[in-house]
């Protein structure tokens, strides 16, 4: 209906959302987002009956929202992507195989190679102990073939204790960074060194076309130094992102 995320990107063109922030993707090597919304055109049910969890849906051509920026990758490891079942998450799949960007879940890692470096990056759903098995082997795997590993997670509302010890266990098994997204702690975004690797609490939602007003929230950089396909440095910033002008344009301060 008029005055919708979907209108919007209909009207004004879906590059709209991102234009603010495509000089910082541009920038980087290799920029990796969460797909939290179903990509379908055709009419799908759900489970829940609240507001709440009504689907986050739109057309396959809102892959375009992500193709139109310098989006090198996504992850579909989130509740909203799956509310629809196996037909919405596989219609979101072909939607972005079809932009030609590639995306990640549990059961599929994302691999690229910057500067003789190769980068592993592996996306889920969190909490579930057996997927933290999974995850923890995954890391240590993955180290002995990567340069440097990321686990990108969506995390529920929870103790953060319990996010802080799994990360923990993630990086013990190998990975080198783990990135939580989805519900934003009160206090706010967090990123701590352990072990040699990165925990960052959780950046929250960067674009959510269900809202009509926006908390601020951030972008984490990593920057890593190498030589000959070694990595000698390691370095990790937050990006702080407003929303001044419209609650679905994020702005890099």
């Amino acid at each position: 209906s008029f005055g919708t995320f979907n209108n919007t990107a209909a009207e004004e063109g879906r590059e709209l959302f991102f234009s603010k922030l495509n000089r910082v993707f541009r920038e980087d090597d290799c920029t990796f987002l969460g797909c939290a919304a179903v990509l379908s055109d055709i009419e799908l049910s759900y489970d829940g009956n609240d507001e709440s969890s009504l689907p986050y849906l739109g057309p396959t051509a809102n892959a375009e929202v992500f193709s139109s920026s310098s989006v090198e990758a996504l992850s579909l490891s989130h509740d909203r992507t799956n509310i629809c079942g196996e037909e919405g998450l596989n219609d979101t799949k072909t939607a972005l195989d079809l932009a030609n960007i590639p995306w990640t879940d549990t059961g599929k890692a994302f691999y690229t190679e910057e500067a003789g470096v190769r980068i592993g990056i592996l996306s889920v759903k969190l909490p579930d102990n057996s997927t933290v098995d999974g995850l923890a082997a995954w890391a240590a795997s993955a180290s002995e073939k990567c340069g440097y590993t990321v686990i990108y997670a969506e995390r529920q509302e929870g103790s953060d204790e319990m996010y802080t010890e799994i990360a923990k266990r993630l990086i013990d098994a190998g990975c080198d960074l783990v990135c939580y997204t989805g519900y934003a702690p009160e206090e706010g975004l967090s990123a701590s060194a352990y072990n040699g690797g990165i925990v960052v609490n959780s950046l929250g939602y960067l674009l959510d076309g269900g809202s009509f007003t926006a908390a601020d929230t951030a972008l984490f950089r990593v920057t890593l130094t190498a030589d000959n396909g070694t990595i000698i440095q390691i370095e990790g910033e937050t990006l702080p992102i407003t929303y001044p002008d419209n609650p679905w344009i994020p702005t890099a301060e």
